[in-house]
């Protein structure tokens, strides 16, 4: 089966799965009605993320967005169909809901503090249907419905409200053309040195003033390229050509990484908040089963947070392996055991790292005034990240292979050209 037939199949199945959890009064026989449809939408989902008989193609690009759509559908199918068969009951999960925006008249918010009211699960076929459709591209947790958003969403997104369309076409812009400037240099830099594409450690085999430098440019590269590709002009189009209203695509300055202050801020809800939802449903069934081992003894918050996090991170660490195989060409060290064993220590290490914060950094840090308190934990955070980083730097570099650009158009390139480099 081709990516154009078992895309369609498996986001309709998604859609209808989505559609059948408004009917609470038939929880229970649809609930194992989804859990059967699991099963067709896995295959479906994995002939889309890996076609047979691929072309070969300049860029890898388009490999690897084929795979996270297809992974979306999975993960989204999880969230819906698997997850959701175990906690339907006890109060442990609510089917997801809409909530409103309280509004003053003249249309400022209700107070200085915004407040917000869940919706009720719609009842309408017409109701329904909006419902569905707004679930399944929702990425953030925004809502195509002005002033509302969906009850798992970041504080952020929640939050967010613009004046006017206009006011958002600005904002909007003002990051696109500055996430393509960023962009530019960061993806000169690192198309211009030579590295070496046989070793399974392009990155860490670099003098370590070189791994420094070159391991958050990377990082940078991964978000900026993400705005400027993708999210940013999609919000755009949505918002200015199909009317939709503001809040329902907020610029992505909201969730620039470098304003984080700790790790868990970061991953939480700065940084690819795209699988936020999905991920976070996926790693209930290990909360879960703790309860139930803990019995009259049960494990303390900070045990469970954790073990939740190393789950939610061995998914991540599966989910970037898998990226892996969907780009024909890569060099063949970026497949290596070697290289796909440091990606998962990088992303099991994160658990630990925000363990080793939440225990020493922020407990020392508590006395301090704001300002430096802010600057250590900013500095353990970065030095964190750069520190384990690299680790994930050498997978990234043989991905992408930085042999050529991915933008057609480069002002930095153009302007070292008229300077004779």
């Amino acid at each position: 089966m081709n990516l154009q037939t078992s895309a369609p199949l498996a986001t309709s199945l998604i859609a209808f799965c989505i559609y059948t959890t408004t009917f609470p009064a038939y929880r229970m026989s649809l609930r194992w009605l989804r859990l059967v449809l699991a099963f067709p939408i896995t295959a479906l989902t994995f002939a889309a993320a890996y076609p047979p008989n691929l072309p070969e193609q300049s860029q890898p690009g388009a490999y690897i967005q084929t795979f996270i759509f297809s992974n979306y559908l999975f993960m989204r199918a999880m969230d819906c169909c698997i997850v959701g068969f175990w906690d339907g009951d006890g109060g442990r999960q609510a089917v997801p809901r809409w909530q409103k925006r309280a509004v003053k008249k003249d249309g400022g918010d209700s107070d200085d503090k915004t407040k917000f009211s869940k919706l009720p699960l719609p009842t309408t076929w017409q109701g329904r249907l909006a419902y569905t459709l707004d679930s399944l591209i929702s990425f953030r947790g925004s809502s195509v419905f002005r002033d509302c958003s969906w009850d798992w969403a970041p504080r952020a997104i929640r939050e967010y409200h613009s004046s006017s369309r206009a006011a958002y076409f600005r904002t909007a812009l003002g990051n696109l053309l500055f996430a393509y400037c960023i962009l530019d240099i960061v993806e000169s830099i690192m198309v211009n040195h030579r590295w070496n594409l046989t070793t399974p450690y392009p990155v860490t085999s670099l003098p370590i003033l070189q791994q420094i430098f070159f391991t958050p440019l990377q990082a940078v590269f991964t978000f900026t390229g993400n705005i400027f590709a993708f999210e940013q002009p999609w919000g755009m189009i949505l918002v200015i050509m199909f009317r939709l209203p503001p809040n329902s695509c907020p610029p992505l300055h909201l969730f620039n990484p470098l304003t984080a202050e700790s790790l868990a801020e970061l991953w939480g809800s700065k940084w690819h908040t795209l699988w936020r939802r999905t991920f976070d449903r996926m790693s209930l069934p290990a909360v879960w089963a703790m309860e139930r081992l803990g019995g009259d003894r049960p494990f303390s918050i900070r045990t469970i947070k954790f073990v939740r996090a190393f789950v939610i991170f061995g998914l991540s660490a599966l989910l970037h392996i898998g990226v892996t195989f969907t780009v024909p060409g890569s060099p063949p060290a970026g497949r290596s055991a070697a290289n796909l064993a440091w990606v998962v220590i990088f992303f099991l290490a994160q658990p630990f790292g925000m363990l080793f914060e939440n225990m020493v950094v922020h407990p020392l840090t508590e006395t301090l005034p704001g300002r430096w308190k802010g600057l250590i934990r900013r500095a353990f955070m970065w030095a964190w990240m750069i520190w384990t980083g690299r680790w994930i730097a050498n997978w990234f570099v043989l991905l992408s292979g930085f042999q050529r650009r991915s933008i057609d158009f480069s002002l930095v390139a153009l302007v070292l050209e008229k300077l004779g480099y």
